[in-house]
């Protein structure tokens, strides 16, 4: 960025407001525009036009802080301020195995992926669509992705968008859980995703999506995903300015439906490879995109989700490696709240991969590590050790290397380093961490009754008991 952060977050805020104001934002719901409108906003048929001043009262009533709230306490989450959480990855249709096979996505595989985020404690959230299986029905795979979550884990929940009907009856089953659906504004348990359609455009199912979960005050995230040269200009300005046009119009929706309605900001936003038209996800322009989210949203006072370990390539190795580790850390120096696909995601968010998981969870360690930074408390520099080497001699038979050897560096799980057996014994190791992780996983208890519950209120709506007994056998 060549100009001066304030200067840039400002261009950035008066072009959106231009684009606002000039161009619109189009809603594909009677209903959204109905309530822009009754709301003083200026709409031409499914076109809304926003003056800065409307806007930003709007915004200014979403809170600071979202909180997040899951059915082991340990887990709760404040989404905010400074605090960085990685969360699982999210939406891929595809699994792409240890030797760049791809195959469809089943049930399983999401079953698997949601034990292996519960199972590493990094993690506080789960769930969602960590993969979009195959072999379940689509207009149902919401309220059944959310069963295989709520069985699987107990932190806190990421949900599918949908239709009204689907997401209705993803918070009647929370609310099955937790007592009720009337104390879930006052303890949100549920985090959905609600994506524009760029350019400057919101799909009704998104709307749908926003209206249920605004209803019932759990948060949502407001996310753009622009690829720069085909939905948005070419230009990384340009982008950005697009989609925080887009960002913004959709929270004051929010917040016009219910005041105080918990949302995060977000963009996804890219630049598109003009050479194949494919979203270049782990570029440097992506990477800046996440730079500029986390500045943008602190400027609206709003948390913000961003980024991730995200690649482009087809197999797990060095460009995977590379692009993961710059888009990570980038997340996480620019304080992005939420960081979703922090694992997993390969193929410009076209497939996952088990493989890629196990080295995305050393890079977030690794990141870890490196942010903390050096300690320095007494013990930190021993000069009495130093002064009794002196001169040619070693540390590593000291008492002081002894008692701190086990902290002071970080100890990889994956890397190699020193005497090994080459690339064979990183990919041996790779395998054994991943069957570790699932033979470690311990499924949390579930009260049996609110589990039958849940079912019940599923067989009611046409999922058939043997799938959810299958569900059930893979956890």
């Amino acid at each position: 960025m060549k100009d001066h952060t304030d200067v840039f977050v400002n261009r950035i805020h008066d072009a959106s407001m231009r684009i606002l104001l000039e161009t619109g934002i189009r809603f594909h719901s009677g209903k959204a525009i109905d309530t822009l409108r009754q709301n003083g906003i200026n709409t031409e048929g499914d076109v809304a036009f926003f003056k800065e001043d409307q806007l930003i009262k709007w915004v200014e009533k979403a809170p600071k802080t979202v909180a997040l709230y899951a059915r082991n306490p340990v887990y709760d989450m404040q989404i905010g301020g400074d605090k960085v959480y990685p969360a699982p990855c999210y939406g891929a249709p595809s699994v792409i195995g240890p030797d760049g096979t791809i195959r469809s996505a089943i049930m399983k595989d999401y079953t698997d992926f949601a034990k292996l985020f519960h199972h590493n404690p990094v993690y506080k959230i789960n769930g969602g669509v960590l993969v979009q299986p195959s072999d379940i029905p689509v207009e149902k795979s919401p309220q059944i992705m959310h069963y295989a979550a709520l069985l699987s884990s107990d932190k806190c929940l990421m949900v599918s968008s949908g239709n009204h009907k689907a997401l209705q009856t993803v918070i009647n089953m929370t609310g099955e859980l937790f007592d009720g659906t009337e104390g879930l504004p006052e303890k949100p348990r549920i985090l959905t995703i609600v994506n524009t359609n760029s350019p400057l455009e919101y799909h009704a199912v998104m709307l749908d999506t926003l209206f249920i979960f605004a209803e019932y005050g759990q948060p949502i995230v407001i996310a753009a995903a622009a690829m720069a040269g085909t939905t948005a200009p070419i230009t990384m300005a340009g982008a950005m300015a697009l989609v925080n046009a887009e960002i913004l119009s959709g929270i004051a929706l929010t917040q016009m439906i219910r005041p105080g309605t918990p949302v995060i900001y977000a963009s996804q936003t890219s630049n598109a490879d003009m050479r194949n038209c494919f979203m270049a996800i782990g570029s440097p322009e992506g990477a800046m995109s996440y730079e500029v989210c986390a500045l943008m949203a602190k400027y609206y006072g709003l948390p913000c989700r961003g980024g991730g370990a995200l690649t482009d390539a087809l197999t797990v190795g060095a460009q995977s490696g590379y692009e993961s580790m710059m888009n990570y850390l980038v997340c996480c120096q620019s304080k992005i709240n939420l960081i979703i696909h922090s694992a997993g995601i390969m193929n410009s968010y076209g497939a996952v991969s088990y493989e890629k998981l196990m080295c995305d969870f050393e890079i977030i360690s690794m990141v870890d590590r490196f942010l903390n930074g050096m300690d320095f408390d007494a013990d930190a520099v021993p000069f009495e050790l130093i002064k009794s080497v002196g001169h040619g001699g070693e540390y590593m038979t000291s008492n002081h290397t002894l008692k701190h050897c086990r902290e002071a560096a970080f100890e990889p799980k994956l890397s190699l380093r020193g005497n090994s057996k080459g690339y064979g014994q990183f990919s041996q190791n790779i395998s054994e961490m991943l069957k570790n992780s699932l033979e470690s996983y311990k499924r949390p208890d579930i009260d049996a009754h609110k589990l039958k519950a849940l079912e019940v209120m599923l067989n009611k709506e046409g999922v058939d008991q043997e799938l959810l007994d299958s569900i059930k056998s893979y956890i």
